[in-house]
């Protein structure tokens, strides 16, 4: 399923259209909606990769339409290849949500 039916299907069930669930959802999570559901995926494939051992399994896992788009994804987010994950030469990962000091008090 699409991002766009996905989130068609998470406003309906909280009974708003779309739109009204998008900025909300935004507010509330940091992200927008799509961007969110793309951090899933990633955090899907993270995970596959440890157990899978395999940049392609992986990808098959987490829903990615190849290895290739995977690579794209995981560096144009994360700043390093999937294959970091492998070797393990890798400090930390930055998360996706700001939260400031503030928002936490």
């Amino acid at each position: 399923m699409g991002t766009k039916r996905r989130r068609e299907s998470f406003a309906r069930r909280a009974r708003v259209s779309p739109s009204r669930f998008a900025h909300p959802f935004k507010e509330q999570v940091g992200l927008p909606f799509s961007r969110y559901m793309l951090w899933r995926k990633l955090t899907r494939a993270m995970l596959a990769i440890g157990s899978e051992r395999k940049i392609a399994d992986a990808a098959h896992a987490a829903d990615f339409a190849d290895a290739a788009h995977l690579t794209r994804t995981f560096y144009q987010m994360v700043g390093m290849a999937p294959s970091a994950l492998m070797r393990g030469s890798f400090a930390e990962i930055a998360s996706p949500f700001s939260v400031s000091a503030q928002a936490v008090r």
